[in-house]
Formats: structure tokens, C-alpha cells, sequence
């Protein structure tokens, strides 16, 4: 393991001298999971009707986070659509997964708990992935 070959005897987080291993070491830990599939980073999807200033402002944030961004709709692991301008806009949903005769939605900007199951002949919507 790491800690046996840097020659510790446990792992001291709170020592100001060790800092600079310790980040080495988490470093490392988050190099091995990448290389291994068992952490990706987020590709983003920004929905062309965002203004361009706030476009820039998430493309650094995004950068910032190790994610990218993407012009692929269907490659991108996260969506991030503009700020709705009038009241009908702010409640719209997608439909996520169908099962027998039912579809999962989710409701936009709100968190994927308040997802829902509802019967399939209540969506006109395409089902997404």
C-alpha cells in the first residue's frame, strides 16, 4: 500500500509538515481511480440558449471542476439549461426511463429525488437515455 511504501506508520492528516505528501498521496489515489473507471469526470452539455456571459462563466467553472464541456448532447453526463424567463417555464420535466406502463420523470430544477413515476400515456415527450 502507499502508506507501507512512504515508510508511515499511520496516516496523520492533521501534522502542517506532512501536507505536501498528503496531497501527493490523495493525488495519487485520485490519478489510480480515474486510470481505473472508478471515478470519470463530468461532461457538460450547455444548451446553446444560454447567454454568453454566463457561458463563460460556467465553462471556467467547469474547467475549475476537471469536467468538460460538450456540443454532443447524448455524450454529455450532465445538462445545464438556462434560467427560465417566464413563470410557465420554471416547471417542465423529462422523461427519463420507461418501465411496463409507466415512465420516470424528472422535474426540471429540482434534485433527482423528486424524480416520479407516472403512467406512460400521461407523456407526449420522447424517452431520453
Amino acid at each position: 500500500t502507499y502508506k507501507n511504501e512512504q515508510g508511515w506508520r499511520r496516516f496523520d492528516l492533521q501534522n502542517p509538515s506532512r501536507m505536501d505528501r498528503n496531497v501527493e498521496m490523495f493525488m495519487t489515489i485520485e490519478k489510480t481511480l480515474v486510470q481505473n473507471n472508478c471515478l470519470s469526470r463530468p461532461t457538460i452539455y450547455l444548451v446553446p440558449d444560454i447567454e454568453l456571459k454566463l457561458l463563460n462563466k460556467l465553462k471556467d467553472i467547469i474547467k475549475c471542476h476537471q469536467g468538460s464541456v460538450t456540443e454532443d448532447k447524448s455524450k454529455s453526463t450532465h445538462h445545464v439549461y438556462p434560467i427560465p424567463t417566464t413563470p410557465e417555464d420554471d416547471e417542465w420535466l423529462r422523461p427519463v426511463m420507461k418501465r411496463d406502463k409507466q415512465v420516470l420523470v424528472h422535474w426540471g430544477f429540482s434534485p433527482d429525488s423528486y424524480d416520479t413515476w407516472v403512467p406512460i400515456s400521461d407523456i407526449e415527450a420522447e424517452i431520453g437515455r
